[in-house]
């Protein structure tokens, strides 16, 4: 993004997350920078992150698969912090003149203090044994879908982890064909985004980095 834009877009960060209040989180990211995309953010102490910080797995994810072309944004999908916390997340795209993303918006609300609230009234108005009741029969919580880090590896690390989930083969047990199918994984994922994910890949997979670049040309 250019630095105008940043300087303006900044200021509405700053704006939100005073107007906001202290359980939301503001984040802005220049997506041109490969890995240190956050240039402004608001009440971090959320998700624990800073200026510098990478994209999340699920912003990756975003942009891999091109969301844009199809919403402007995405509203309330769950992220964990780096303390374990469950926040909702939300994203704008912010586009240039051809339609193309130059940065994101994100707002992450934390509201564990509201649920804390809701159960503490629950207990005042419902007997004991309605509680104990519906607490046996309460939906499981279903896993997040974006993680919080300061640092570009344990990103990376989210993303090879989900990419392997289906997998039942140990990388360096893994034939070719396997190998590329891993591969397209991660790239759907937007590793491949991220300055040092061809390095951090052949690690992983146990192979050299030019063996990923030829699995990288074959998807294309």
């Amino acid at each position: 993004m250019q630095p105008w834009i940043i300087k303006q877009l900044s200021i509405l960060v700053d704006f939100l997350g005073k107007a906001l209040g202290p359980d939301y989180e503001v984040i802005l990211h220049d997506i041109s920078k490969k890995n240190g995309t956050i240039v402004a953010i608001a009440n971090g102490e959320i998700s624990g992150r800073k200026i510098g910080g990478p994209l999340t797995n699920a912003s990756l994810k975003m942009l891999a698969s091109e969301e844009y072309k199809n919403t402007n944004y995405l509203v309330n999908y769950k992220g964990e912090s780096q303390n374990g916390k469950i926040i909702r997340s939300s994203t704008m795209f912010i586009n240039n003149s051809n339609g193309k993303p130059i940065g994101l918006l994100c707002i992450n609300f934390d509201d564990s203090r509201y649920q804390e609230l809701e159960k503490r009234l629950e207990e005042i108005i419902h007997p004991i044994a309605f509680l104990q009741n519906r607490e046996l029969h309460k939906e499981k919580k279903s896993p997040a879908s974006e993680t919080f880090h300061n640092d570009i590896e344990q990103v990376m690390d989210d993303i090879y982890r989900e990419a392997m989930q289906k997998c039942d083969v140990s990388p360096e047990r893994m034939i070719q064909e396997e190998k590329l199918e891993i591969v397209n994984e991660l790239r759907k994922r937007g590793l491949f985004k991220l300055k040092g994910s061809v390095k951090f890949a052949s690690r992983k997979l146990f192979c050299s980095q030019a063996s990923i670049y030829r699995y990288l040309k074959k998807l294309i």
